[in-house]
């Protein structure tokens, strides 16, 4: 008999991913990936470090490479480009990237750097 080893993730979301990071918004945009088991609501907010919205993205269910998902695992990913909702610039410092995954959230950090 063969026995066939597999993770099995429960999870709606893993294998989180930020390149570059840090990054500078003047020569490159930041790449947000992340692997989804089902297609589920995607929101991104980048946040301050007190909290304030800086940008917000809202992927609905379903869309291929924003917020599609299969049992095996799909990737996905999304860009920010370091400007917030009026389209400025942003300074240099640490930013929250909150990621919502229908109910399941999570947080990472992304340095924005001007070399």
């Amino acid at each position: 008999f063969t026995l066939v080893a597999r993770d099995i993730i429960s999870e709606p979301v893993s294998h989180i991913l930020i390149y570059p990071n840090p990054f500078d918004p003047r020569k490159e945009e930041v790449t947000v990936e992340y692997v989804l088991t089902k297609d589920v609501e995607v929101k991104i907010y980048i946040l301050t470090v007190s909290g304030g919205l800086v940008k917000k993205f809202t992927f609905p269910k379903g869309i291929q490479g924003k917020s599609k998902g299969s049992p095996e695992g799909e990737l996905n990913s999304f860009t920010w480009n370091g400007k917030n909702e009026k389209g400025d610039e942003v300074s240099t410092g640490m930013y929250i990237c909150k990621l919502v995954f229908d109910d399941k959230i999570e947080y990472r950090y992304i340095a924005v750097v001007k070399k």
